[in-house]
């Protein structure tokens, strides 16, 4: 039994528009057509160009200016960021000292949120919980959960308070600061 003549030319004709001079999707097309534009675009541009006696040393020494400009941008952005944090606070600073002074100020909002970092400090330090600043109250609750830490009920009472005052508009009184003030002070104790 033979292959049909129809067989064959259907053969045939799918082995010539499989190849890939035939493939004609949409999305291919239009990029390949954009990027032959840019590359006969550059290619003139630069081909001119490069006729310029030192362009190539031109080019170069932009590219690395360009370069240092980025990084230094990147390292100033850095350095303000630190030096915005740690001129209100430092690791090793007394947070608790730091809370109870911008409280005697008045400034009970910042003080809750030195008591806060001087509760998770506190935590941490005894229940060998690793400190990170994109951990959430509600992160440090777990890991208390997980190492069955006997101060997790007052933590959950700290967050009950804090969360509020920070989440729900940022007032912070003064027997709001004191509630929290004697929270942190019964883990301290503990500690």
């Amino acid at each position: 039994m033979g292959v049909s003549a129809a067989d064959s030319i259907q053969s045939v004709v799918d082995s010539v528009f499989r190849q890939r001079i035939y493939d004609r999707t949409v999305s291919q097309t239009v990029w390949e057509t954009i990027r032959e534009m840019l590359d006969r675009l550059l290619t003139s541009l630069f081909g001119s160009l490069r006729a310029i006696p030192g362009f190539g040393w031109l080019v170069i020494g932009a590219a690395v200016g360009v370069l240092i400009a980025i990084v230094s941008r990147v390292a100033y952005d850095s350095a303000a960021r630190h030096k915005k944090l740690s001129a209100s606070y430092a690791p090793g600073k007394d947070a608790w000292g730091t809370s109870y002074d911008l409280a005697a100020t008045g400034n009970y909002l910042e003080a809750a949120h030195y008591l806060y970092l001087a509760l998770i400090e506190a935590v941490a330090q005894r229940h060998r919980i690793s400190l990170h600043p994109a951990k959430t109250i509600g992160d440090y609750s777990r890991d208390l959960k997980r190492v069955n830490s006997d101060v997790l009920p007052t933590f959950r009472d700290f967050s009950r308070e804090y969360e509020p005052i920070i989440w729900g508009g940022g007032a912070c009184t003064p027997e709001s600061y004191e509630r929290l003030r004697s929270l942190t002070a019964a883990v301290r104790d503990a500690a």
